[in-house]
């Protein structure tokens, strides 16, 4: 007889021991049934932990013996309707949070004492197994009925361990049998209920003892193979010994609270008692049922003991929320009292609300307002960086979820909580203001790109075709072949771009001349025509240079992704936003194709250049071969400009060499002249000379100004007389 172990806290093991008792059965059909249902859970739906609890409960019950499946049905629907309605009457905000923290309970208990461990499920029966044995303390007697057979059992449900020594239970998997007479099923009277604080009782070796059923002597279940129990302790009994037909403990008493272990992980809670007055509320997030794992820090925290108790009496004096007297009031204090009550409620995180609070002041609009215009998807109203403000404050997942579980009055919720609750009013917000942003700004990102797309595409071309570049080259190449006549450098058939600009490197025996400054010489003076490349291709060089290939096909391949995003999530929205942007999309689209072509071009073209200029391909980068012509163009430039200063010092130097030999000349003819002085004029001047160097022309002037003085003295003396 083939005998296997499987451990109970297993999942897949588990599963694998009830498929194979009711493999080849009609049963097989129900169970895939039950599993179609549970596939269709949503783990990450707000309801998956209370449908998850219904059904476990639901289940358990079943198992109990309840037989009565309608009004079990009503009964776990009425429950789950009261998991939404049944709460403490509290103010909005504090039910609102007690609401949100509240994910484990169904039932919630009448008295403040902390809730016991609740029970765990009763070991499945079949009515299909051949012995029993009876584990409640004391075992009942057992006694024949005609009573109706027992329901077939769900999955069992691994047991909660009591203590430390309960842990650890396994199940051996149990193989196929087909099923039996309900006849030979007798039915047993039902254990008295469990007490609050009974656990799960796991029998020692020695108390086991087998029960036998009457059953025909030709049935098949006596050549089942045997299943076994291995209990902690190492020892291990039959399942023959442990499974009855008779009625399995019922559930706890409806007094008890019902508590069920998260489905994903099996780390306990921290159970509290009820507060004995209202508290305030603590706004934090919470961290998703979902997300919890053993090895994070809150499966650390949770599995932890309290090593610091904590005083809940002085948690109720320091947090509980004031209560008002109900007593007469004048008008005076019922003024102050609706004071008090417009209290406004926050749930968002305080810097988070007042960020969106300094923004919904800057758009001066009210949130009505500001509502509809993103309704109408009125981009005009708002402008670029005003929507981009708005996609920026836009509520965050965890945000929407805290904003649509709130249920209290929306008056009394801040301006940043009452905005986001009229904002996820709107169907698809979030698309609504990117296509918004995307038509006030599309002709701006598309009106950068496209211009640098006509430079690079005009400089490509230019570059390609021009004679005047390639008779410059030639000349480059012939001096320098020259230069380097008979070494390995020599006798060259070309050479790289970059090397143009080392020209300028190579000095001369004439101050500040170079030989680019000597090759710009002779082609200026040889052929008028031989530099015209540099007026040609400069300008657009130097545009080109303020932006790389590189850039341009990154910047256009998100905008190109952004369109496409857009119009895919348009195309699958609601009729009334396809209307309002779904031909701007594709009237966008089609620009986005237009300058998608260009780009294409370019590329081709700069492929072009790579193997027209005998350049690598694989290591060419067209960013860095446009700069190097651009450095080139303006280094002819600035050779032109030093030979035209040249040019005029010279011309200046040549002027004043002739006006110099000019003055020379006039010097040496001016005693040739000199031969037509007359004899008198020279005795004249020779005899003042000689009179000068005697002092007689200075005493003949003394002796006349004294003689004209007494003249001028005489003449007055008449007048007066």
């Amino acid at each position: 007889m083939k005998e296997t172990t499987v451990n109970l806290s297993d999942h897949t093991e588990l599963f694998r021991a009830i498929y194979n008792r009711v493999e080849n059965t009609p049963l097989s059909a129900t169970l895939l049934g039950i599993f179609h249902a549970l596939y269709q859970i949503d783990p990450y739906n707000n309801q998956s932990e209370t449908i998850w609890t219904l059904i476990e409960r639901l289940s358990q019950e079943a198992v109990g013996g309840n037989s009565d499946s309608e009004k079990l049905l009503s009964k776990c629907k009425a429950e789950r309707s009261q998991y939404h309605d049944k709460e403490i009457q509290t103010d909005d905000s504090e039910k609102f949070v007690c609401k949100l923290q509240r994910h484990n309970i169904v039932c919630r208990g009448g008295t403040n004492a902390p809730p016991p461990p609740p029970p765990p499920p009763p070991l499945p029966t079949s009515p299909i197994t051949p012995s029993v044995h009876v584990i409640p303390p004391p075992p009942p007697p057992l006694q024949k009925s005609g009573a109706a057979p027992l329901p077939p059992p769900p999955p069992p449900v691994p047991p909660t361990p009591t203590s430390s020594s309960q842990a650890g239970v396994q199940v051996a998997s149990i193989s196929p049998c087909p099923p039996i007479s309900p006849k030979c099923l007798p039915a047993a009277p039902l254990p008295p209920p469990l007490s609050p604080g009974a656990g799960f009782y796991i029998p020692s070796p020695s108390s086991l003892k087998h029960v036998r059923s009457p059953r025909s002597p030709n049935s098949p279940i006596q050549n089942r193979p045997k299943t076994h129990f291995q209990i902690p302790n190492g020892q291990v009994t039959s399942t023959a010994n442990l499974l009855s037909p008779v009625a399995p403990v019922p559930p706890p008493s409806p007094g008890l609270p019902f508590t069920t272990q998260p489905s994903t992980s099996s780390i306990p809670g921290i159970n509290t008692p009820d507060p004995n007055c209202k508290m305030k509320t603590l706004s934090w997030n919470k961290i998703p049922q979902f997300a919890l794992s053993d090895s994070s820090v809150w499966g650390d925290v949770l599995k932890m003991k309290d090593d610091i108790n904590v005083e809940y009496k002085r948690l109720e004096e320091w947090f509980s929320q004031k209560v008002n007297n109900k007593k007469e009031e004048n008008a005076d204090d019922k003024t102050l009292r609706r004071l008090s009550s417009n209290t406004e409620i926050t749930l968002l995180d305080p810097k988070r609300s007042m960020n969106v609070n300094i923004f919904l002041k800057q758009l001066r609009k009210p949130n009505e307002e500001v509502i509809e215009l993103i309704k109408k998807g009125d981009a005009r109203a708002f402008g670029v960086e005003k929507l981009k403000g708005l996609l920026k404050i836009l509520p965050q997942p965890d945000e929407v979820e805290l904003i649509q579980s709130y249920e209290g009055d929306i008056e009394k919720l801040g301006p940043a909580e009452k905005f986001y609750q009229q904002l996820l009013q709107v169907k698809a917000f979030k698309l609504r203001l990117e296509a918004m942003l995307l038509r006030v700004d599309f002709n701006s990102q598309i009106g950068a790109i496209r211009p640098n797309i006509q430079i690079l595409n005009s400089v490509c071309r230019k570059l390609y075709d021009n004679p005047s570049l390639k008779s410059f080259l030639r000349l480059v190449l012939h001096a320098g072949n020259f230069i380097n006549k008979g070494s390995s450098a020599g006798n060259a058939i070309g050479f790289r771009i970059g090397s143009l600009n080392k020209l300028v490197m190579m000095k001369s025996s004439v101050p500040r001349m170079t030989l680019l400054h000597h090759l710009v010489e002779e082609a200026e003076r040889q052929h008028k025509d031989a530099l015209t490349f540099v007026d040609d291709l400069l300008e657009l060089l130097q545009k080109a240079s303020r932006f790389t290939l590189e850039g341009l096909i990154a910047e256009f391949t998100q905008v190109k992704s952004n369109v496409q995003r857009l119009k895919f999530q348009t195309e699958q929205a609601d009729k009334e936003v396809q209307e309002q942007f779904l031909d701007f999309m594709e009237e966008v689209e089609g620009d986005v194709g237009d300058l998608e072509e260009g780009i294409d071009r370019v590329k081709k073209l700069a492929s072009r250049l790579a193997v027209h200029f005998c350049e690598n391909e694989n290591s060419f980068k067209f960013d860095e071969f446009l700069d190097t012509f651009r450095e080139f163009c303006e280094k002819v430039k600035s050779c032109q400009q030093d030979l035209e200063n040249r040019k005029e010092q010279e011309e200046k130097a040549e002027m004043r060499r002739k006006a110099h030999e000019e003055m020379i000349g006039k010097r040496k003819s001016a005693p040739i002249h000199g031969s037509d002085v007359k004899p008198e004029d020279r005795k004249i001047v020779d005899n003042l000379v000689n009179e000068i160097r005697r002092g007689k022309v200075l005493r003949r002037l003394s002796l006349r100004k004294a003689n004209q003085d007494k003249s001028e003295l005489v003449s007055a003396k008449s007048a007066d007389s």
